[in-house]
């Protein structure tokens, strides 16, 4: 019920849209139960285990979905869905996190200029809705869609659903141009003809924060 880490409203809304809610445990012998439509991962603090890991990567590679939130409060404790999301679809989260001072609503008392404010949105379904509306995030990393080493028609497809405008640099180096640094990423692999996976094709949403 935290106002800036929980997650009590985000699962009252589920909740009122006839959308059970639990609480996931992936140890010992546990997986990801059959009946998930969607797994949220909403702002690791520490490292997922691999055996864990092994789990979320065979339920994405099974047809999936995932909400994945990773915050800059811990970046240099990576929880190691980074390395999945890089190896497997195609999506970089960096290390740093992005500033950018023009596009700031100053939300932090404490931290002026570490919130970045988004008021552009893609086409996408998942944020379509979103179109005339603000979006508060805090020391956001970027997350960026990367070129896989070969093209195939099971490759996964990655789209930007949001970004920074283009006066945003990165806090660790600070030295590179202002540019505009993508936020939000949507992925989506169709089903391999002849496999059957028993969920369909796999969707995935990661965003460089968990504040929002």
């Amino acid at each position: 019920g935290d106002k800036v880490t929980g997650y009590l409203c985000f699962r009252t809304v589920l909740e009122q849209n006839d959308i059970k809610v639990e609480t996931l445990s992936l140890v010992g012998t546990n997986t990801v139960p059959q009946d998930c439509s969607l797994l949220v991962v909403p702002g690791p603090r520490t490292a997922i285990p691999d055996a864990e890991l092994d789990k979320i990567d065979q339920y994405l590679s099974e047809g999936g979905r995932m909400f994945a939130l990773l915050n800059a409060g811990y970046t240099d404790r990576q929880s190691g869905l980074e390395r999945i999301l890089y190896g497997r679809w195609n999506v970089l989260v960096g290390e740093s996190f992005v500033q950018d001072p023009e596009n700031s609503l100053n939300t932090l008392k404490s931290a002026p200029g570490a919130d970045i404010a988004i008021g552009a949105f893609s086409e996408h379904p998942a944020v379509k809705g979103l179109l005339g509306y603000n979006l508060d995030l805090i020391y956001p990393r970027p997350v960026l869609p990367t070129t896989p080493a070969e093209s195939n028609a099971d490759a996964p497809k990655v789209s930007i659903l949001f970004a920074t405008q283009p006066t945003a640099t990165l806090a660790k180096n600070p030295k590179v141009k202002p540019r505009s640094y993508p936020l939000a990423v949507a992925v989506e692999r169709p089903a391999v003809a002849g496999v059957v996976t028993g969920r369909g094709a796999t969707r995935l949403i990661v965003v460089g924060d968990s504040f929002f």
